[in-house]
């Protein structure tokens, strides 16, 4: 499956390194990795090699970027070829715990109470980013919407395959 990793932000240094925003660290690509660009759907470069891969920055602003060396891109003037660019890997499998967008829409939401008993609670109709790699579900209700934050702290489990999501009763959000 093809997966969205990051975008180019720019170029560091004299070699053709760049750094890459990636949301999601656990998709962050590693040396010998393969990786290809891509800008409104079309495939730039074809694929190349992860050369070298570390995190850039210590936390803050910064926090979520990589600094990537592909082969093929030798210069800055290469990297500004791709730039703003998405960084994308095709993946057999994901990562435990990180799942696409695609997988979450239109699963069920069941709660979970403290005494085991569970309750259908709604339908997810989108994934909304809330900074970083945080994201909230908005679930519909007979009632109207709700939004529910993607963290271990209230999902409990999803599955993909019979599309539910079991959360944690939390007061003011799911109860």
């Amino acid at each position: 499956m093809k997966v969205f990793v990051g975008w180019v932000v720019r170029s560091w240094g004299l070699d053709g390194s760049m750094i890459v925003s990636v949301p999601v660290s656990r998709l962050a690509p590693k040396s010998g990795d393969e990786v290809f660009f891509e800008r409104e759907g079309v495939t730039c470069l074809g694929i190349r090699n992860v050369v070298a891969s570390r995190p850039y920055g210590t936390g803050g602003t910064f926090c979520n970027r990589q600094l990537l060396r592909v082969s093929g891109i030798c210069s800055p003037d290469d990297v500004e070829t791709v730039r703003g660019c998405a960084v994308m890997r095709e993946l057999a499998t994901l990562p435990e715990r990180v799942f696409l967008n695609e997988q979450l829409i239109g699963s069920s939401v069941i709660t979970m109470s403290d005494d085991g008993s569970r309750l259908f609670f709604g339908t997810v109709t989108s994934v909304i980013p809330a900074g970083g790699s945080y994201r909230l579900l908005a679930v519909r209700r007979t009632n109207g919407e709700a939004l529910i934050p993607f963290v271990r702290d209230v999902v409990c489990s999803v599955d993909t395959d019979a599309r539910t999501i079991v959360v944690r009763r939390v007061d003011g959000v799911t109860a």
